[in-house]
């Protein structure tokens, strides 16, 4: 502002940054605390020109500050500090909200205890200089759709597109408060919406995304090995929606559709039980069920391991050959860490990640491999008084 402004002490938020004119720079998050004053700036003149930030730590200067610090007795200021050759207004934020934001972790659940990070991230955004400032359900709950707010941190008009894992059925333009004001248009089948941001500017969107129908519950899916094939059994319930119910087999190569079975429709409890003959008695299977609702839209099921003899623990890794990630399907009768091992075809110890813990029953582990050269390796997971070994190929 040109007039009824002071220059001396500025508010700071999530960092601030000193640069020279060719990008080198130091970036400052800040966490705790509220004010600084650039260089040597007084009341009436900032001071751009000098290499130097003065944080306000506590208390007040010639009034400025919050009184008693709010009556707190307790005192934080965490900072972190960066260093940079070329200036990013975007990266710089994502860095302070790194630093800012701590890491919670909890137990994530599903049928089959898989949610890996590499295979699965709800939106993204194809420019480097627009941040997806927040996502989040709206406020009329998730019916209401997704609200996504992406910030263009740039000084240079931008059109990023965010990307969604899942279709968008409908995407609106809304105020920050959530007020629909445009509706846009979207191509049948896209997951992608494509927005123009102006320079710093932020915006909010509405999507309504096709989420996987609950077209029918499924209560019980299992597996069993018997004495003319693999014995499949489910158990299900409102199944006014459903059509049809695909099964597929993966016998390490991907998984393939082998048999349809149409839905009873039942309003209560349906039981469905299938025998796969065709199968290599020597060889390991997984399967899951295709849910297809009558208006053609699909979720599946857990996924359902069967080796040879049944054993009460047993392991698939899958795809092979593969590139990068190899997937680990461990099924265990107890819940324990385990210790993973990469072996190369001399014997040699080329990987050790972390010991996970596994569930009881069906888990499923992503490892990346994009460092191992293409060639022979064999994997070994210990877990306690059971011992697993595959092998893989690496191309």
């Amino acid at each position: 502002s040109a007039q009824n402004a002071r220059y001396d002490w500025s508010t700071l938020h999530h960092f601030a940054s000193v640069n020279d004119a060719t990008g080198y720079g130091v970036s400052l998050s800040n966490q705790d605390c509220y004010f600084m004053k650039l260089g040597n700036s007084t009341v009436g003149t900032l001071n751009q020109s000098t290499a130097d930030l003065n944080v306000l730590a506590g208390g007040q200067i010639d009034g400025i500050g919050i009184p008693s610090q709010g009556d707190d007795i307790l005192f934080n200021q965490r900072f972190a500090i960066t260093t940079h050759s070329n200036y990013s207004a975007a990266n710089d934020m994502k860095k302070a909200l790194e630093h800012q934001d701590s890491m919670v972790c909890g137990t994530v659940s599903t049928l089959v205890n898989f949610l890996p990070e590499t295979q699965y991230s709800y939106a993204g955004s194809n420019d480097p200089s627009s941040l997806i400032w927040s996502i989040k359900p709206s406020e009329e709950g998730w019916l209401g759709g997704t609200i996504t707010r992406i910030w263009n941190l740039s000084d240079n008009d931008a059109s990023p597109t965010l990307s969604f894992d899942l279709v968008i059925d409908a995407a609106t333009r809304t105020s920050h408060v959530e007020t629909d004001m445009q509706e846009l248009s979207i191509s049948p089948g896209t997951r992608n919406l494509t927005v123009g941001l102006g320079h710093n500017e932020m915006k909010t969107f509405r999507t309504k995304l096709i989420i996987i129908p609950l077209v029918a519950r499924v209560l019980s899916f299992k597996g069993n090995k018997i004495a003319d094939g693999n014995e499949l059994k489910w158990n299900t319930s409102g199944e006014t929606e459903l059509k049809e119910y695909i099964l597929e087999r993966n016998a390490g190569n991907g998984f393939t559709a082998i048999a349809t079975i149409k839905a009873e429709k039942g309003t209560g409890e349906n039981k469905y039980v299938y025998n796969d003959k065709n199968i290599n008695g020597q060889t390991t299977y997984q399967y899951r069920l295709k849910l297809v609702s009558t208006s053609g839209k699909f979720t599946y099921s857990n996924i359902v391991l069967i080796r040879s003899g049944n054993e009460p623990g047993s392991m698939l890794v899958f795809p092979n050959p593969v590139s990068s990630p190899v997937n680990i399907h461990l099924v265990l009768d107890k819940k324990i860490r385990c210790d993973i091992t990469v072996y190369n075809a001399a014997g040699a110890v080329v990987k050790k990640p972390s010991s996970p813990l596994f569930e009881k029953g069906n888990n499923y582990y992503t490892m990346p491999i994009d460092e191992l050269s293409p060639g022979h390796y064999t994997i070994v997971v210990n877990a306690g008084d059971k011992k697993f070994t595959e092998s893989f190929i690496k191309w």
